[in-house]
This record gives structure tokens, C-alpha cells and sequence, in this order.
């Protein structure tokens, strides 16, 4: 049975997972975004960026119910591919067939004037184009669907929202694409103002807050504690690392309750000292892994976690774990035709000192190779939290090996 510090800890940890804060600035912009659309129909796309959990679906629910009149929403998941990707290519077929059919020129024009699109902008109406999980088109070769959607905002009142978790999403794209997509973007996961930032360190630990005893008010307006989360916020502005470094030093405050505040900043400096430092070494080379690259990381995980194979997984026994998980999952759009590209993926976790690699001595098969994180199993697992993982994949990786 758990006492009250473990139920409390559990308490706190799972609200700073699941609350959601820093957003309304970008509430607000979207707002604005969404009126001059609605008031004007100029077709036009804007990149939503930000990791996983950063509150992008919901800053975009909430400004679309604060815009005011009418308005027509399409909300698509394409990283599910497959169906939805089909209902996007069928969408932008019936739009297309519309468009012809409300031409003045009709279906034998080769181009159209600005009085040609007014005409048929009057007769289509204006729409907002949810789309998440853009990144999966480039991952999978798909450009061509996404350079139809964007180039159709150049005849259509629509405006587009890419929701992508990729920094370099745009420099990833053909040159054609880039061409068709707007300069605007928007940021989630980080602030620009300190005294933002700071109130949601308060509003993250609402729940010990509120338990009197443990004087948090008292810590958080010390002017020790503030500078280190001003330092902090100086050099990495995110939600996810606040989120992180906030769970690591409640974790330490509840497991000392006699701690004085002088104590407690020591706490929180070295929980600072050590997300960043996994951070530095981590954070940029896995956020720009691919999907499948992520999953192959659960597998290795998985079998971490568990002390299987006394923490040194074969190549062979990994890829094995990898089969069964897309099966599993029936999830086909991770399946390789070939181990061999699994292979270069995992020498390539090596490469970035992400897995450390042996071998048997005079033994040159890539199956016996062997694998061990050369780093924290559960700071590693806090990175992977930052990237678009599927939920069914995440639900597998969760279950316990069996050999």
C-alpha cells in the first residue's frame, strides 16, 4: 500500500505529465490567424511545430471555439496513412471536381487569373485543414500528397495547418514543395517570456501547492530557486525539459521532507545539472531519428528495463522483438523487407553513442552482435516522450518480454 509521500509524489508526477501550459500566446495568434482567414478566404498554409504532448491540437481546438462565425473543419491523421491517407486524395479529388464545375472558363482551362479564382472562391467554402502527422509524408516518400494540398490553397479558401514535431521539417522538403508552403510557423513546447515560464513552474506543481505543509509557495518565492529556473530558461526554454527537471526534483523534495530551502535549491541545481547534460548529449540526435529508428530504441528498452539478457541484447534478438512488435501492433507501415536496413539503423544508434556495440571475438556475423545503452534507461525513456511515437507501438513496448 502506498503512504501519503508516494501517493502524493504519484499525484504531483501525473499532473506535470498531462497539464498543459505556456499556451496562450499561440491561442491568441491562432485567433487572429483564423479571423483574417474567415473575414478575407485567402488560401494559405502556416507550420504548426513542437514535440509530442506540447498542446498543439488543443491551442488550435480552443482558438477555432473562440472564433467567432461560420466555418467548415477538416481534421486529418495521415501518419495512420492508409485510409486516411485515401480520404485526403479523395477530398482533394471532389475539391478539384467542384473547382471545375464552378469555373467560368470550365474544364479546358490551362490557368487561372485572380478574377478566375475570385469567381470560384465566392462558390467554395472556406475551410481550415487540420493535418498531423506531416512528418510520416516525408518519412515516406509521400510528397506528392502534401505538394497537392499545398498547391491547391493557390485556387482554394483553405487554410492549412501542418502539424509537424520536426525542427527541419521545411529544409526536409522537394523544392517544388517548398515552394508551394508558407515562411509562417509557429512554435509549441517552448516560451519567450520568463515570467510565463516561472508561473507555470507553479501552475505544474498546483497539486503540492495546495498541501500546505510542505511550504512549497515558500521555496518557489526564494530568490535562489527563481535564478536557477532563470538559468535554466536561458538556456533551454522547453516545456518538456521543465517538465522533466520539475519531476526529477519533486521526486528528491518528497523523499527528504526535513530539507530547507537551501537544500531543496541543491536538489533542484543537480536535477538541472543532469537533465541538461543528458540533454546536450541526446535530445538533437534522437529527435531527428526516424519513426522506425524510435521503435528499434522501445525494443532495446524494453528488454532494459526488464534485465533481459543481462542488459547485452543481441542484433538478432532485437530485430526478432521489432518483427513481433509491427505484428503485434499491426502496425505494417514500420515493416522492412530486408534485416539488413534494421542492421544499419542500429550501427547507427552506435555511431551516436546512443547503444554500445560487441562482438564475439573471431565472430564477424551481424546477428551476434550485441547491444547495451550506453546511457540512463529512464532519462533515454524522457527523450522519447519529445517524438511522435504511435500509441500502439507505445503499448507494446510497455509489455514484459517472455525469453
Amino acid at each position: 500500500m502506498l503512504d501519503d509521500a508516494d501517493r502524493l509524489l504519484n499525484e504531483v508526477t501525473s499532473h506535470i505529465d498531462s497539464k498543459l501550459v505556456g499556451l496562450d500566446e499561440n491561442i491568441s495568434r491562432l485567433e487572429q490567424l483564423f479571423a483574417r482567414f474567415l473575414k478575407d478566404g485567402q488560401g494559405e498554409s502556416i507550420v504548426i511545430a513542437g514535440p509530442r504532448q506540447s498542446g498543439r491540437s488543443t491551442a488550435i481546438e480552443k482558438a477555432l471555439n473562440k472564433t467567432p462565425g461560420n466555418k467548415k473543419v477538416v481534421v486529418m491523421d495521415v501518419w495512420l496513412m492508409g485510409a486516411e491517407a485515401r480520404k485526403l486524395n479523395n477530398f482533394l479529388d471532389s475539391q478539384a471536381s467542384e473547382d471545375e464545375e464552378n469555373s467560368p472558363v470550365g474544364r479546358k482551362s490551362k490557368g487561372r487569373t485572380a478574377k478566375t479564382k475570385s469567381a470560384i472562391n465566392k462558390n467554395v467554402e472556406k475551410t481550415i485543414i487540420v493535418v498531423r502527422g506531416v512528418d510520416e509524408l516525408v518519412a515516406r516518400s509521400k510528397q506528392a500528397l502534401l505538394y497537392r494540398l499545398l498547391n491547391a490553397t493557390r485556387t482554394q479558401p483553405w487554410l492549412v495547418l501542418l502539424i509537424v514535431n520536426r525542427q527541419d521539417f521545411v529544409m526536409s522538403l522537394e523544392k517544388r514543395i517548398r515552394s508551394r508552403i508558407s515562411s509562417k510557423k509557429m512554435q509549441f513546447g517552448s516560451m519567450t517570456n520568463f515570467d510565463v515560464y516561472f508561473r507555470s513552474c507553479g501552475e505544474l506543481l498546483g497539486p503540492l501547492l495546495k498541501r500546505k505543509s510542505w511550504k512549497m509557495e515558500k521555496v518557489l518565492s526564494d530568490k535562489n530557486i527563481k535564478a536557477l529556473f532563470k538559468g535554466l530558461f536561458q538556456i533551454d526554454p522547453s516545456v518538456i525539459r521543465l517538465k522533466s527537471i520539475l519531476s526529477i526534483w519533486v521526486e528528491n523534495i518528497l523523499s527528504n521532507p526535513d530539507l530547507n530551502v537551501q537544500q531543496q535549491a541543491d536538489f533542484l541545481d543537480n536535477a538541472i545539472k543532469f537533465s541538461l547534460e543528458i540533454n546536450s548529449r541526446l535530445l538533437p540526435n534522437i529527435l531527428a531519428l526516424s519513426t522506425r529508428t524510435h521503435a528499434l530504441i522501445l525494443c532495446i528498452l524494453r528488454r532494459a528495463r526488464y534485465q533481459m539478457d543481462d542488459g547485452r541484447i543481441s542484433y538478432w534478438r532485437i530485430i526478432t522483438d521489432y518483427k513481433q512488435m509491427c505484428k503485434a501492433a499491426s502496425n505494417d507501415r514500420l515493416s522492412v523487407t530486408n534485416d539488413v536496413e534494421l542492421y544499419k539503423e542500429l550501427d547507427q544508434l552506435c555511431e551516436l553513442r546512443i547503444i554500445d556495440v560487441t562482438a564475439e571475438r573471431g565472430c564477424t556475423n551481424l546477428e551476434y552482435k550485441r547491444a547495451t545503452l550506453s546511457c540512463c534507461p529512464s532519462a533515454l525513456e524522457k527523450e522519447l516522450e519529445a517524438c511522435d511515437i504511435p500509441t500502439d507501438i507505445k503499448k507494446w513496448a510497455e509489455g514484459q518480454p517472455t525469453n
